[in-house]
């Protein structure tokens, strides 16, 4: 069944690239893929159009109004879809249930909708070292490395996250904004590329990728962009 879907997730996860299993829902698959054909069209994105600036869905025109009032530090951004069933199951499972094949299989989705991207060095939000340690790992990371591999793109963590913040979730942009300006420090301000872009799963208000765009653009970068797998909903409406 198909809302079985999820719920069986992490039995059919495989073990290696040997075996070749739909990472949904397990059904055995011809190809060394990571979905069956009935998962990918699951997967399948439904927003056409977006933001240029903050990826959120829009009727018409490049840009959406809070970005056209509030222009963010980040010049670009890159979606795959919206956090929405299934995608939002699968970001859960590969953080929280220690899924990096997950991550990589995600960056594949990325990857299939956006083949051709503007070029850059790209640069994981940081996580700071104790709740990588607990996870072991950081999503944005493995995801970077993915990237890199599609792309053939350079990579650099060019940030450091030197103090254990509290959680974002529920939080308002200006509250998330008074956090992550002392939790995120660049590393260092020279031999900077050109253009950056900052990889993440997912986006809520941007206000973490608004202050790493910032940092940045001070320290002389001249075009920041934001390579996202899924975007929550607009924190601007109603």
């Amino acid at each position: 069944m198909l809302f079985d879907w999820v719920k069986e997730l992490t039995t059919y996860l495989p073990t290696d690239f040997t075996t070749h299993h739909c990472l949904g829902c397990g059904q055995s698959t011809s190809i060394r893929h990571y979905w069956c054909s009935t998962c990918q069209q699951l997967l399948t994105p439904e927003i056409t159009q977006r933001c240029r600036s903050c990826g959120l869905p829009i009727a018409s025109g490049e840009l959406c109004g809070h970005c056209i009032s509030h222009p963010p530090e980040y010049d670009q951004t890159f979606v795959f879809d919206d956090y929405r069933w299934p995608l939002n199951k699968l970001i859960q499972h590969f953080k929280h249930q220690r899924q990096p094949l997950l991550g990589r299989a995600l960056a594949e989705l990325f990857y299939q909708q956006h083949a051709t991207l503007p070029k850059g060095v790209l640069c994981p939000v940081p996580m700071h070292w104790l709740k990588k340690w607990r996870r072991g790992f950081n999503q944005s990371e493995i995801l970077m490395q993915t990237f890199a591999q599609y792309y053939h793109y350079d990579y650099r963590e060019l940030f450091v996250k030197p103090h254990a913040s509290v959680d974002l979730i529920g939080l308002t942009r200006a509250q998330r904004r008074m956090i992550v300006k002392k939790n995120y420090r660049l590393k260092h301000d020279h031999n900077l590329p050109k253009r950056v872009i900052l990889v993440d799963d997912v986006m809520t208000t941007g206000a973490t990728l608004d202050e790493l765009a910032h940092q940045l653009k001070q320290a002389g970068v001249s075009q920041v962009h934001c390579w996202i797998i899924a975007r929550t909903p607009s924190p601007y409406a109603g």
